[in-house]
């Protein structure tokens, strides 16, 4: 016998996912909405309307569970998880599921790294000035001398 608690879990888990799935929708159609009133190109929809947009659901959830739990590390877990989910196994899924080839050439290559390695960089500068700025006192970090 499943607990009620776990029962209520899921129910709250599955209206969510309606929820989201409803929600994106309407994104999906606002931001076309939205591009076509300001005649932004199709790569800007989707880069940055769409991707801000839906991405919101992630942030407004890992930002209500670091409020309650106090936690860095679950934000920026679920960021860097996020960020890597993204540009790994999204694009290789879409490779594999389509039945066109897709192209490539040292130019997309090159930008596209380019892009990874700027997005690394702002990333451990970022965890650099926070362990800089607010470091764990709890830790010794140099070995005790006494001892």
């Amino acid at each position: 016998m499943v607990p009620a608690s776990h029962l209520l879990d899921v129910g709250i888990i599955v209206v969510m996912t309606v929820v989201i799935w409803v929600g994106s929708s309407w994104l999906e159609g606002a931001s076309e909405q939205l591009s076509e009133h300001y005649g932004l190109p199709q790569v800007v929809q989707g880069s940055v309307v769409a991707a801000v947009g839906s991405s919101f659901p992630e942030l407004a959830t890992v930002a209500f569970a670091a409020l309650l739990t106090n936690s860095l590390g679950l934000g920026v877990g679920a960021v860097v998880g996020s960020a890597v989910f993204n540009v790994l196994v999204i694009p290789a899924v879409a490779a594999v599921a389509t039945e066109d080839n897709i192209e490539s050439n040292r130019m997309l290559v090159y930008k596209e790294a380019q892009f990874d390695m700027l997005a690394v960089s702002v990333l451990v500068i970022t965890f650099a000035m926070a362990v800089i700025y607010y470091p764990d006192t709890s830790v010794d970090y140099l070995p005790n001398a006494h001892g």
